[in-house]
């Protein structure tokens, strides 16, 4: 059975899939690299399009079971985009850079609270508030 699960989560990638929906590849503290169905999110007046772009941090909630590859997404809020970031572009592409090492590494569904990713999603995190120079 599949329990609902709210998160959050930096995107790592997205892949159209069918007409209208995407498969999301999200980092989450609690579950780790994940893939997610967000079904309609490429209709033009879907509330959940613009939070799903590559490098934005949002709150998730899902359907997760373990011996599914792929779960579903419910809802997603935030996007955040990083300001410290859009008008410069060394720091634009060093934050691409990231997320693409994160993306490709070894981070899979055990997650343990003192894994790498988690300082990822911190670091993030501060980029979005403006804390870090």
């Amino acid at each position: 059975m599949s329990e609902l699960v709210a998160d959050r989560a930096v995107v790592l990638k997205t892949f159209e899939y069918g007409e209208t929906s995407l498969i999301v590849s999200v980092l989450t503290r609690a579950h780790g690299k994940v893939r997610l169905l967000a079904k309609g999110a490429r209709r033009p007046r879907a509330p959940i399009g613009g939070a799903l772009r590559t490098g934005c941090l949002c709150e998730t909630v899902f359907y997760y079971r373990a011996d599914r590859g792929l779960q579903q997404l419910k809802e997603c809020e935030g996007g955040a985009v990083y300001e410290g970031v859009e008008g410069d572009l060394e720091r634009l592409c060093i934050l691409q850079a990231g997320i693409e090492i994160v993306d490709r590494g070894g981070v899979g569904h055990d997650v343990d609270t003192s894994d790498f990713h988690v300082q990822v999603i911190d670091l993030l995190n501060n980029r979005v508030e403006g804390e870090i120079g």
